[in-house]
């Protein structure tokens, strides 16, 4: 009786599409595994450390999927550019903090000249502590984790901007030795946050958030090995 309840209540017309997401699910995790088996065959038989000391200062671009909402029904997604800093200090061989400062451009800004056009710009921003952790010696893959504040400024008519909440992403990548004391690095990260509540014409428009899954490259450099 409940085998014949459960498959009541799965649409028929749904079944592709979930085979279609488990398949694609299912992909994405093997090539994860192989990639990483891969690497870290390439990497032990190098034998290079991945670890660093002494400052850091990295620059990473990307592309980001951005999601904002709130509890009105507000509910906006786009694909943009991402840009972000960073400045901090390798604690040890295997462990990194600093503050990071990034971005997302969702609409250019523009200034009205004279009063003939009228202000644009859409931008979702973040300042966080940043820790980025070698968790494997001979690996260059870390795992990486900021928590700080979100930022939110619109210049258009119909939307107000937000002061800071509290804001943590989470993700990882895989460095590169380029040259010296630079290294290049691909990053794979998924960030949240909120923004302030602001009046609208309906009372006050509560529960502003954003999400997004950013995909970038980054250049670091350590002032020692």
């Amino acid at each position: 009786m409940a085998l014949s309840r459960l498959n009541l209540s799965i649409s028929p017309h749904k079944l592709p599409q979930m085979m279609r997401t488990a398949r694609t699910f299912i992909t994405r995790c093997a090539v994860l595994v192989l990639t990483i088996q891969m690497l870290t065959a390439i990497q032990v038989l190098a034998g290079e450390d991945s670890g660093h000391r002494g400052a850091v200062v990295g620059l990473q671009c990307g592309y980001g999927n951005v999601r904002l909402r709130s509890d009105q029904g507000w509910n906006v997604r786009q694909g943009t550019f991402s840009l972000g800093f960073q400045a901090g200090y390798a604690l040890t061989r295997r462990l990194v903090i600093g503050l990071e400062v990034g971005g997302w451009l969702l609409e250019p800004f523009s200034y009205g000249a004279h009063g003939q056009e009228e202000e644009r710009g859409e931008a979702v921003s973040n300042t966080m502590v940043f820790i980025h952790m070698f968790p494997v010696k001979r690996l260059p893959l870390y795992l990486r984790a900021g928590l700080g504040e979100s930022h939110y400024k619109n210049n258009n008519w119909d939307k107000t901007g937000g002061n800071g909440w509290v804001a943590w992403s989470f993700g990882g990548g895989y460095e590169l030795h380029i040259s010296n004391h630079f290294y290049g690095a691909t990053q794979l990260s998924y960030s949240r946050g909120h923004f302030s509540d602001v009046p609208d014409i309906l009372g006050k428009e509560t529960g502003r958030r954003y999400e997004v899954s950013d995909l970038s490259v980054a250049l670091h450099w350590y002032s020692k090995k």
